[in-house]
């Protein structure tokens, strides 16, 4: 989502991206947990609920990345080759600039996908996540917290330890991704 209208918002600016940026500042000026937690009571903690309502809120940050970046990129001079050339304007946005801002997108998406994974174990671990019988590592860290005195501490931190690793993991994978497709990163690193 966060992709798509930030390129469109991005590219055509004018009253779209007046009406985009208003309502990102508005999603976002709401905390992000607050809303999690009273969609949580609303409505039946699933899986199904957690992931429409993180899908609905988690777009804002990815879409302001590349906003920006397609406010850089339309500016080039292949952009404005290629409307000489006749290129529509969908044409110049998602063939010519598009594969330029897939380093950002990609590590926007890491790292989104990076926060969603420690709000749904928050959640989780508050009991307004996902219910039993489905299993999740904040809720195994909160049926597992009062064997931290009696000295089975590893029942609680091995999710924690689980939780760390795979967050550690999307943010390298993001950034080695990021890295690879960059050329002009590639290019500006030391040689030996």
């Amino acid at each position: 989502i966060g992709l798509i209208l930030g390129t469109i918002s991005g590219f055509f600016g004018g009253i779209f991206d007046d009406i985009m940026n208003w309502v990102i500042t508005t999603i976002d000026s709401i905390p992000a947990l607050y809303l999690l937690i009273l969609f949580s009571t609303v409505f039946e903690p699933s899986a199904e609920t957690l992931i429409l309502v993180v899908a609905l809120i988690s777009w804002t940050g990815p879409m302001r990345l590349v906003r920006g970046q397609m406010l850089s990129l339309r500016e080039n001079d292949y952009v404005l080759a290629a409307k000489a050339m006749g290129a529509n304007s969908f044409r110049i946005m998602f063939v010519h600039i598009l594969p330029n801002l897939l380093s950002i997108a990609i590590i926007a998406m890491a790292l989104s996908i990076a926060n969603l994974i420690l709000v749904e174990s928050a959640l989780s671990y508050l009991g307004l996540g996902v219910q039993p019988p489905q299993a999740t590592w904040g809720k195994i860290i909160a049926e597992h917290k009062v064997y931290i005195i009696t000295g089975k501490a590893y029942l609680a931190i091995l999710p924690g330890v689980a939780i760390i690793t795979m967050v550690l993991a999307f943010v390298l994978v993001g950034n080695g991704l990021r890295d690879s497709l960059d050329a002009k990163a590639v290019d500006d690193m030391p040689t030996v």
